[in-house]
């Protein structure tokens, strides 16, 4: 198993996930947008576009075949779920003049983000592929994606170039997505953050890129929700290094408003006061 995997399993990084998927929850053909990089070090030019995905079930309960197509790029990678994230089974991948560094794909059974991070032999160029999308388009309203945000399952690299380190289990805070009037944003005051948004059905971009972001650079955010659960990523890069590239993603649960909480108690009050009232005898 990758040793990383077995880090997050310690540390039980998938305790608060709203869904903890089967590999059935992540089977399925899909066109998501992609955007990819082929070589961070000068700095992140992305190339979006739609891409393919394909993902299948493998030879055991927990494994599973991904397929990725985008742009030149074509590889099938084994991949292990635990909970509602699959990795690589070992801790990197070699397929010819490519070795796959780290790829992650998370899934709440409707929401799905994947990031896939490679190295090419010889030119040791370090490139990445992201992408967030839905198996059914929820076409959600925008004005139901304003509320407070947590992430429920989170991994993340925070520089590209340092092998050693790779993508880790992050233990992220809450969120807020405000409507400012003129659009909507996310703002987080206690990090200095305050990010334009668009959003439309069900789907969450930055306003404009690059976005500042607490100390540094947003160059793309994908993210996709509905019925309250999401899945996102961002990339984002440093104020002063340009090839200090970091990517972010998991999934995000919204936080109801305390009248939701309310009527939520009061239905389940409700049932149980039927379910006794059926259980009374005669």
């Amino acid at each position: 198993m990758n040793e990383r995997l077995r880090q997050f399993l310690a540390a039980g990084a998938f305790a608060c996930a709203p869904y903890l998927a089967s590999a059935a929850g992540f089977t399925g053909a899909f066109q998501p947008s992609m955007y990819s990089d082929s070589k961070i070090s000068d700095g992140v030019q992305l190339i979006g576009g739609q891409g393919l995905v394909q993902v299948s079930g493998g030879p055991g309960p927990s494994d599973l075949n991904l397929s990725l197509s985008f742009n030149s790029l074509s590889i099938s990678l084994p991949l292990v779920v635990v909970d509602n994230m699959a990795t690589l089974a070992s801790d990197t991948y070699t397929v010819g003049n490519t070795t796959v560094l780290d790829t992650y794909l998370f899934s709440d059974g409707n929401n799905m983000a994947l990031a896939y991070v490679a190295q090419d032999q010889p030119s040791q160029a370090i490139s990445f592929v992201v992408s967030a999308w839905q198996q059914s388009p929820s076409f959600a309203d925008a004005n139901s994606a304003v509320g407070q945000w947590m992430f429920a399952s989170v991994v993340g690299d925070n520089n590209l170039r340092n092998l050693g380190d790779g993508f880790e289990a992050k233990q992220y805070g809450g969120f807020n997505v405000v409507d400012t009037g003129s659009g909507y944003a996310i703002d987080v005051p206690q990090a200095n953050l305050h990010v334009p948004l668009t959003i439309a059905q069900g789907n969450i971009s930055l306003a404009s890129a690059p976005a500042r972001a607490g100390s540094g650079y947003w160059q793309v955010l994908g993210w996709t929700y509905g019925n309250g659960l999401g899945a996102l990523f961002f990339v984002g890069n440093g104020p002063n290094d340009i090839a200090d590239v970091s990517i972010t993603l998991g999934l995000v649960t919204q936080v109801p408003e305390p009248e939701t909480w309310a009527t939520l108690l009061a239905g389940l009050g409700l049932l149980g006061g039927v379910a006794a009232r059926r259980r009374r005898p005669r």
